[in-house]
């Protein structure tokens, strides 16, 4: 147990009573101090390593205030010394599935005893309640990413520690998109996907796997997306093209057509056909009213 050397002044009056006579004792006296804040008191003891008293004359009466500086050499215990915050156990990095129950672990000491609270370092997190342990059931995909804990006391600043929960999920297509194209030019196809771990892109036409470099198939794939580049459009390159996401979790696909500019241009085809069919019912209806006004007028 350490020693702590703490100087105190303390008016002689206080120790020889007010101002009541005392009988010469010793040089030499011990005392027992207590706190002002009320939390309990502490010991001191004369003698080697205790309370030194004060040096005096103890036939000065208790109107004289003359003051008496000392060292006290106090042994202190511990538990009456404020400790700062400090977390010394926290969860490891984890990777866990889309669906699975989650629980972070933060320990943490000090005196007076640290709260402990958790947030989700992201725009959307909601706050969580404070405590030792952070219970995630179900987790989903948005709950992802970093997981701050901070242990306060209001002693020092607070202990602050973080940890990384990866979520792992099946891949999905989330856009499937294609440029213009004509004969002679040059045709783009995009794939947006998504997955944990970043999935895998593949390229079908029908039923045969696209290889990059060959038939003028240019196929670039990145963490989220693939781009494939057809160069120099010939009618062998239209048709219907898949593309193909797979991670560990899972597998998904989807299919667009990349057809000959001429259907568009010199067909009637979507809102076009609609448009016409519009205005041949506008004409019919005119007729058939121009009818029944010339027939009313005849008869009458």
């Amino acid at each position: 147990m350490d020693s702590v050397s703490i100087p105190w002044k303390i008016m002689a009056r206080f120790l020889l009573g007010f101002g009541e006579k005392r009988e010469p004792e010793s040089r030499f006296r011990s005392a027992s101090i207590s706190q002002a804040s009320g939390t309990g008191d502490v010991p001191a003891t004369a003698g080697a390593g205790g309370i030194m008293g004060i040096a005096g004359d103890d036939n000065r009466t208790g109107n004289e205030e003359d003051e008496a500086e000392m060292n006290f050499p106090l042994r202190l215990s511990p538990s009456f010394l404020p400790v700062s915050p400090k977390i010394f156990r926290i969860s490891s990095d984890i990777v866990v599935n889309e669906g699975s129950n989650v629980t972070l672990v933060c320990l943490a000491t000090g005196k007076p005893e640290p709260s402990i609270s958790w947030r989700h370092i992201s725009p959307s997190a909601k706050p969580f309640e404070s405590g030792q342990y952070l219970d995630i059931y179900g987790i989903t995909r948005d709950q992802a990413g970093e997981y701050e804990c901070s242990a306060e006391n209001d002693v020092s600043v607070p202990d602050v520690k973080k940890v990384k929960v990866t979520v792992n999920f099946a891949p999905t297509i989330q856009e499937l998109k294609s440029s213009g194209v004509v004969l002679g030019g040059n045709g783009l196809i995009r794939c947006e996907g998504a997955g944990v771990p970043a999935p895998v892109f593949e390229w079908y036409k029908g039923e045969r796997k696209l290889i990059n470099g060959q038939q003028g198939i240019t196929i670039k794939n990145y963490s989220t997306r693939s781009l494939l580049t057809v160069t120099n459009v010939t009618e062998e390159h239209f048709g219907n093209y898949t593309c193909v996401a797979a991670n560990k979790l899972g597998t998904t696909n989807a299919s667009l057509p990349l057809n000959p500019p001429s259907t568009a241009q010199y067909g009637i085809t979507g809102d076009a056909e609609v448009l016409f069919s519009c205005w041949y019912l506008v004409l019919t209806l005119s007729s058939l009213t121009s009818i029944f006004y010339l027939k009313n007028i005849i008869l009458h």
